[in-house]
């Protein structure tokens, strides 16, 4: 059996720091529910690559050293505690996007709607209910 991620610790430590410096009404339900839910869409991507990418699916899993399961934790952990992606006031998921404009990208926050939403962790939304709600 594979020992946890060495990265697990502080992913949760920035989770709880971001659970801190969170605005309030946003609950500890919510924020565990869009982990759940950016885990799922991470998996997703990351089983893709393993047909499509082959060599971006092997630097997510350090080859082989990481399940999939794993890289999609760590990397839903990573966007939640930086703030990629969240609950904003309106109680729509927002996310971290960006849009490249000639030699530049500029990063902005795009709201998930509902069909996005549903592409985006179908089995979340279908088990636990939207995440942010």
């Amino acid at each position: 059996m594979k020992s946890p991620s060495p990265y697990l610790p502080s992913l949760v430590l920035c989770g709880l720091l971001a659970l801190i410096m969170a605005p309030p009404g946003h609950s500890i339900d919510s924020v565990i529910k869009l982990y759940i839910c950016q885990t799922e869409h991470e998996l997703e991507k990351i089983t893709l690559w393993e047909k499509t990418k082959p060599a971006r699916y092997r630097e997510a899993v350090k080859n082989g050293d990481r399940t999939p399961v794993d890289a999609a934790r760590d990397t839903a952990g990573f966007l939640i505690a930086t703030d990629r992606i969240r609950c904003d006031d309106n109680g729509s998921i927002v996310i971290e996007k960006y849009r490249s404009e000639g030699d530049t990208s500029s990063a902005y926050m795009d709201a998930l709607k509902d069909a996005e939403l549903e592409r985006h962790c179908p089995r979340t939304l279908q088990q636990y209910g939207h995440p942010c709600r």
